[in-house]
């Protein structure tokens, strides 16, 4: 009998692992999140093997999510819930541009004392208050900078 040749899937294919499937996390999402999981999954070009898998940045419009056939408004809640269930984390909220997630392995303490959900609006607060360097900028906005100032009389 002839060896069969490897055949790769058309379009490839995202892998779930089965301790995630079987895992309490993954077992209480709700449908809506637990068909968009893997596009979330899919988004990293890399295997789920390598080191880096987890701090891969990358993002996933409304846009993106409505073409996969989920509304705006449960597209903000399915996001909501797979950060509470540890599976996302977000990088960067996107406001008027889209928001920057990673994959996180936050599931697999899901249920225990460990397990620390993080939501939007914790993460929003977070990202408001980091310091602006130029907030308390002294001078006038017209006036040069010592170093420019130090320039300009060097030219002179």
């Amino acid at each position: 009998m002839a060896k069969k040749k490897y055949k790769p899937i058309p379009g490839g294919y995202v892998a779930l692992p089965w301790n995630m499937l079987n895992h309490k996390a993954y077992i209480k999402l709700p449908p809506t999140a637990k068909g968009i999981l893997p596009y979330f999954l899919g988004k990293v070009k890399i295997p789920c093997t390598d080191p880096q898998y987890y701090y891969v940045e990358y993002s996933l419009t409304y846009k993106e999510a409505t073409h996969l056939g989920c509304a705006r408004r449960s597209f903000s809640r399915v996001i909501e819930t797979l950060m509470a269930h540890g599976f996302i984390e977000p990088v960067h909220w996107g406001q008027k541009n889209s928001s920057i997630f990673r994959l996180s392995r936050k599931w697999e303490k899901y249920g225990t004392a460990a397990f620390e959900p993080i939501s939007w609006t914790e993460f929003r607060l977070a990202q408001v208050c980091k310091p602006v360097q130029n907030w308390h900028r002294t001078g006038d906005k017209n006036e040069p900078d010592e170093g420019e100032k130090e320039k300009q009389v060097g030219q002179k």
